[in-house]
C-alpha cells in the first residue's frame, strides 16, 4: 500500500522529472512532506506566478515537459497567466494543484476555488482525481497528452485528502502511440501548388523548433529560392545571415511586408497566424496558402487555406521535399539596405549580441524592448529566444530566465522594460538565492513604451497613464537583493558595463533611455 503523495513523486519520477517549481500550502503540505525525501529538486519562487514561468522557461529551454505546484484557492489562481501562456505558445505544462478534501467541495470552504472550471478553456486537459487509485493514470495521462500533437498544458487538481489515503500502487503504462500517419493527397496537392507558383514566401513558426525541423525548412527555402520569415516564436528558425532571410513578421519590417505584398504563395509552416503577426491588410489579394501545421484546428481558423498537410513537421517536410521542384532563380531580394544608419536602441542590441553571443539564451517581457529585441538581435549560432509571443504576458521575463538556468545551467540575458519589470522583481529574490547566471537589462523609458506608441499615434496624443511615475532607483533596488547594479545611458556606457562585469553572476543594468523611440 501507498499513500497518494508517495504515488504522485514515483510518477514524476517515472516520468523524467528531476526538478518541480512549486509554493508550498496548507492543501498540499503531505505532497511537500513526501517530497522532501525524494530526489527531486525543488525549487522555491517569490510567489506562484513565478513558478508557472519557470516552469514554462524550463520546458521551453530543453523540450521537456515542466512542473509546478501550488496551494488551493490563490495559488491556483496565481498560476493562471503562466498557464495560459504556456496554451498559447504550445508549451508542455503539467500543473499540479491542491484543493480542499473531497468532503468539502462545493462548500466554499477557505481557499476553495473551481480550479478545473478556471483552466479549462486554457488547458488541453484538466483532472481533478477524487479517489487515490485514478492518480497513477492521471499523472501518465497528463504527461502523454502534454506531450503529444500540439504541446500544451495538462493539469491535475487533488484534494488534501487524496495525498493521505492509500491504495495498491501499479504503474499505468499509456500505450497509445501519436499518429505519424500522412495524408498523402494533401501532400501531392501541397507539392502542386507549390510547384506552380512563381513567388513563393516561407512564414515559420515555433511548430519548428518545436518539432526540430530547422533544417529541412531552410533546406525548402534554398530549392524554392524563397524568401524566409519567421514568427516570433519562430526566431532562430534560420540564421540571420542565410541570403533568404527577411526578418520576423512585425509591422516595423518592410522587408516582409513588401514580400507579402508582391508574393503568390505563401507557405506557412508551423506557424498559428495570429492576428499581431499577420494583419490583413499587408495580403496581396490574389496571394494563396499552403499551411502546415501538427494541429488541424489551426488550419483554416485566421485564413482560408488553398492547400494544407496536417501532421509532425519531422514527418510532413521530408515528404514534401521530395516532390517539389527546383525554381531557376530569386524572385526577392531579401538583402536588406546595409546603408540604413542605426538607430541607438538597435546599437544597443548589438552591443547586447557582442557580449552575450549569438547562440545566447534571451528571455524577455512584452513591449517595445521585446520587439527590439526580437527585430535586431541575431541568433543565427543556436541561441534561443523564449519569451510570451502569443499570450503576451508581461512578467513573464524573469520567471522564464530563472527556469532556462535551472534547465540550462548556462548564462541567460533577461531583457526588460520598466513596466514589465515593477510588476515581476521580486523574482530577484529567486536568482540571488540560488545564485542564478541571469543578468538583467532594464530599458528604462520611464513609460509603458508600446501603450505610449499606440495612444500617441491612434488616439490624437491623448497619452493616458502609460507615462510611469519617477522616483525608482532600480540600482538600489537590485543592491537590497543582494545583487550587484549598473546604470548606463549610451552606447558607450553599455559597453563600458559589459566588459567590466562578470556575465556568469546575477547584475542588473538599469538602461536609461533619453527618448522614446518608435517600434510600431
Amino acid at each position: 500500500m501507498m499513500k497518494g503523495s508517495e504515488i504522485l513523486i514515483k510518477e514524476l519520477r517515472r516520468h523524467g522529472v528531476d526538478i518541480v517549481f512549486g509554493y508550498p500550502g496548507a492543501s498540499i503540505l503531505s505532497l511537500y512532506d513526501e517530497l522532501s525525501r525524494s530526489d527531486i529538486r525543488h525549487i522555491l519562487p517569490a510567489d506562484e506566478r513565478g513558478a508557472a514561468f519557470m516552469a514554462n522557461g524550463y520546458a521551453r529551454a530543453t523540450n521537456k515537459v515542466g512542473v509546478c505546484i501550488a496551494t488551493s484557492g490563490p495559488g491556483a489562481t496565481n498560476l493562471v497567466t503562466g498557464i495560459a501562456d504556456a496554451f498559447s505558445d504550445s508549451v508542455p505544462l503539467v500543473v499540479i494543484t491542491g484543493n480542499v478534501s473531497v468532503d468539502m467541495l462545493g462548500h466554499d470552504g477557505f481557499q476553495e476555488v473551481d480550479t478545473t472550471g478556471i483552466t479549462m478553456p486554457i488547458t488541453k486537459y484538466n483532472y481533478i482525481v477524487k479517489d487515490v487509485k485514478d492518480l497513477s493514470f492521471a499523472v501518465s495521462e497528463a504527461f502523454f497528452v502534454a506531450t503529444s500533437g500540439r504541446k500544451g498544458p495538462v493539469l491535475i487538481d487533488i484534494p488534501a485528502n487524496v495525498f493521505d489515503e492509500a491504495c495498491d500502487y501499479v504503474p499505468t503504462e499509456i500505450t497509445e502511440k501519436p499518429s505519424d500517419l500522412v495524408d498523402m493527397a494533401e501532400v501531392v496537392d501541397a507539392a502542386k501548388i507549390i510547384n506552380e507558383s512563381a513567388r513563393p514566401l516561407i512564414y515559420a513558426g515555433g511548430g519548428v523548433i518545436a518539432s526540430g525541423t530547422k533544417n529541412l525548412v531552410t533546406k525548402l527555402s534554398r530549392i524554392l529560392k524563397a524568401p524566409i520569415g519567421v514568427s516570433m516564436r519562430g526566431v532562430g528558425v534560420t540564421d540571420f545571415d542565410n541570403e533568404y532571410f527577411i526578418g520576423v513578421s512585425t509591422a516595423k519590417n518592410t522587408l516582409a511586408k513588401a514580400a507579402l505584398k508582391d508574393a503568390d504563395l505563401l507557405i506557412s509552416v508551423g506557424a498559428r497566424f495570429s492576428s499581431k503577426a499577420t494583419e490583413k491588410t499587408f495580403y496581396n489579394k490574389k496571394l494563396k496558402l499552403l499551411h502546415l501545421d501538427i494541429d488541424a484546428a489551426e488550419i483554416d481558423k485566421n485564413h482560408q487555406s488553398d492547400a494544407r498537410i496536417v501532421g509532425d513537421l519531422s514527418n510532413t517536410l521530408p515528404l514534401l521535399l521530395s516532390r517539389v521542384n527546383e525554381k531557376d532563380h530569386a524572385w526577392f531580394n531579401a538583402q536588406p539596405d546595409k546603408n540604413e544608419r542605426l538607430s541607438t536602441v538597435q546599437c544597443m542590441i548589438n552591443c547586447l549580441c557582442r557580449h552575450f553571443g549569438r547562440d545566447a539564451y534571451v528571455t524577455t517581457d512584452v513591449g517595445q524592448h521585446q520587439l527590439y529585441v526580437t527585430n535586431y538581435y541575431d541568433f543565427s549560432l543556436g541561441g534561443r529566444l523564449i519569451t510570451s509571443a502569443g499570450l503576451g504576458a508581461m512578467g513573464f521575463g524573469i520567471g522564464a530566465a530563472a527556469g532556462t538556468a535551472f534547465a540550462t545551467g548556462k548564462r541567460v540575458l533577461y531583457v526588460t522594460g520598466d513596466g514589465s519589470f515593477n510588476m515581476s522583481f521580486n523574482e530577484l529574490i529567486t536568482i540571488r538565492r540560488y545564485s542564478l547566471p541571469v543578468v538583467t537589462v532594464i530599458f528604462d523609458n520611464s513609460s509603458l513604451g508600446m501603450i505610449y506608441e499606440i495612444q500617441k499615434k491612434k488616439y490624437g496624443g491623448n497619452v493616458v497613464d502609460s507615462v510611469l511615475p519617477g522616483g525608482v532607483d532600480y540600482v538600489r533596488l537590485a543592491n537590497s537583493f543582494g545583487i550587484p547594479a549598473y546604470r548606463a545611458e549610451t552606447v558607450r556606457e553599455l559597453d563600458g558595463v559589459l566588459s567590466s562585469i562578470d556575465l556568469n553572476s546575477p547584475a542588473v543594468i538599469d538602461l536609461k533611455l533619453k527618448k522614446q523611440e518608435n517600434i510600431l
